[in-house]
């Protein structure tokens, strides 16, 4: 097998020596979601799949067969390294993520071409897909595949950028709570709903619609955005910092309490961290409202 860097050499040592045969197809580990985009911080919700060749007629059961036992294993060895899902986080089974490159060029050009009945909100996360250990042909493949597609169509962009909108950032902080815009109380700050969520899902907005698929991380996206909208650079300059800042914080919280829930007390900052989380709110905002003037307002 000809793997993407050799990542998979100690779940492939352990098939050989159980008597399994290797799979003799090119083959690459991805990373999706916040791996993908080089932002997971903590042992949790590590997302990642597979693309392989496409096997010869008549040889597709067997290279299933040998992909499933590489992955259980691989499975198996990230467990033990410590990886976890994190409370309330969506289930995910890495066999689905493990595909012959003719499946994973079919399901992204229904996410692109019909968003909606093939839920894309559920796979925004793999759209940010990134080999494990540097180039590969499959990869690139995969690339032209999405950049393809999406100029082929005008109606996915809207409806992946209407599904950032849901969550609003709170509004400010008083006597250790958090109040939202509508004057809502809560005793702690989520600040994946509230910052890095928005962030995220829209800096793979701009990105998309921009036509760049290779890049993935949030904070380079946003400030590619900036330098191709001029008008608008700002915004997204300041979207960039808050994005940084919120994922700080979340580090933080999650490295010292031992969880990745995201939750902060905001009785545990200083009145300085309150007044920059307070910034980095009004920087997501903004982001908010000229992702719905910019995709939603202009096309109604």
């Amino acid at each position: 097998m000809r793997w993407c860097g050799g990542s998979s050499s100690l779940a492939t040592a352990d098939c050989v020596a159980e008597g399994l045969a290797p799979l003799e197809l090119d083959a690459c580990w991805l990373y999706f979601g916040s791996a993908g985009r080089g932002e997971l911080l903590t042992a949790h919700d590590l997302d990642y799949g597979l693309v392989y060749a496409d096997p010869p007629t008549g040889a597709e059961a067997q290279a299933r067969a040998q992909v499933d036992a590489l992955t259980e294993r691989v499975g198996a060895g990230l467990r033990a390294a410590g990886f976890r899902r994190s409370s309330g986080s969506r289930p995910v089974d890495p066999l689905s993520w493990c595909q012959p490159l003719s499946v994973w060029t079919e399901r992204f050009s229904g996410w692109i071409h019909d968003p909606v009945r093939q839920q894309i909100y559920l796979a925004r996360a793999l759209f940010d897909l990134r080999a494990l250990a540097g180039p590969s042909p499959l990869v690139a493949s995969l690339h032209r595949h999405l950049g393809a597609e999406l100029d082929r169509t005008d109606a996915f962009i809207p409806v992946l950028a209407n599904d950032t909108l849901a969550n609003q950032p709170p509004l400010t902080f008083f006597e250790g709570l958090v109040v939202d815009d509508e004057e809502r109380t809560a005793s702690h700050l989520d600040i994946a709903r509230s910052a890095l969520g928005p962030l995220t899902d829209i800096g793979r907005v701009f990105a998309l619609d921009g036509m760049d698929v290779e890049t993935v991380s949030t904070d380079r996206r946003l400030e590619q955005a900036a330098a191709r909208h001029s008008t608008h650079r700002a915004v997204l300059e300041e979207a960039a910092e808050a994005f940084r800042i919120a994922l700080f914080y979340r580090a933080r919280a999650g490295l010292s309490a031992g969880h990745d829930d995201a939750l902060i007390d905001p009785a545990s900052l200083t009145r300085y961290e309150r007044t920059v989380l307070k910034s980095a709110f009004r920087a997501v905002t903004g982001l908010l409202e000229l992702t719905e003037r910019r995709f939603l307002l202009a096309r109604t």
